[in-house]
């Protein structure tokens, strides 16, 4: 589930240096899995927090690799 883990390496790579609204983005990610992972008990509904941002991430590679073409 660390599908996000792409989007740290754009922070630092993709956009010409470090990108700190991009690396912010990254830490959101990675909090909104590890609390859906962390409360997946609860009704299940969490899980959802993983699946989202690994949609997300495909959306935001797609994003960057148009922006450098």
């Amino acid at each position: 589930m660390g599908s996000h883990s792409g989007i740290y390496v754009n922070a630092y790579q993709a956009e010409g240096g470090f990108s700190p609204q991009t690396f912010g983005i990254a830490v959101v990610c990675e909090i909104l899995t590890m609390l859906g992972m962390m409360f997946w008990w609860f009704f299940l509904l969490p899980l959802l927090f993983p699946i989202l941002v690994w949609a997300f991430a495909i959306f935001w590679g797609y994003k960057v690799m148009q922006k450098s073409k």
